[in-house]
């Protein structure tokens, strides 16, 4: 009885956490980044608010900054790369399929630090978010969370973190 109750549990575990992590609007490589790892963002244009679902052109870019200690809520995006109509290469998305798409971002100190006018970031400042919304060249189409609102993807602790 108690390895059944066990086993059902688990199943249940798998199948919230699987539901949970398909909705996602982005995802990464690693599945749990920290500011240390060299991560790739994956960007489901089918999910969110499906703004960019099927997009059939090449040019997707992601409008991209932190959320940091410093910032005062989820609007207040620092280290932004690009301004929104700037379409800089470090910001373009490499299509992956008909709705997936990939920005490599590697370090996040050194990727949104170099290519932000605020400059380089300081290594005590907490790096706690990445933001996006993603758009086509002309912003004329976007992609963003359920609801119209921005994307986030959560910066997890270096070392062993549990993650529910």
């Amino acid at each position: 009885m108690k390895k059944r109750v066990i086993k059902s549990l688990l199943t249940l575990s798998i199948i919230l956490i699987g539901g949970t992590l398909s909705a996602q609007v982005v995802t990464s490589e690693p599945p749990y980044p920290t500011v240390s790892d060299s991560i790739i963002v994956y960007f489901h244009a089918d999910r969110g608010d499906g703004g960019l679902a099927g997009y059939s052109g090449s040019d997707i870019y992601a409008h991209t900054g932190l959320i940091t200690e410093n910032s005062t809520g989820p609007t207040h995006w620092q280290y932004v790369i690009a301004e929104w109509d700037e379409n800089i290469n470090e910001a373009k998305l490499t299509k992956v399929n008909s709705n997936l798409w990939k920005l490599p971002i590697g370090d996040v100190r050194q990727f949104y630090g170099s290519l932000s006018e605020d400059g380089p970031i300081p290594g005590d400042e907490k790096i706690l978010q990445l933001a996006f919304v993603f758009r086509n060249s002309n912003g004329d189409s976007t992609g963003r969370a359920e609801g119209g609102g921005d994307i986030f993807m959560d910066l997890y602790e270096p070392g062993l973190s549990a993650v529910l």
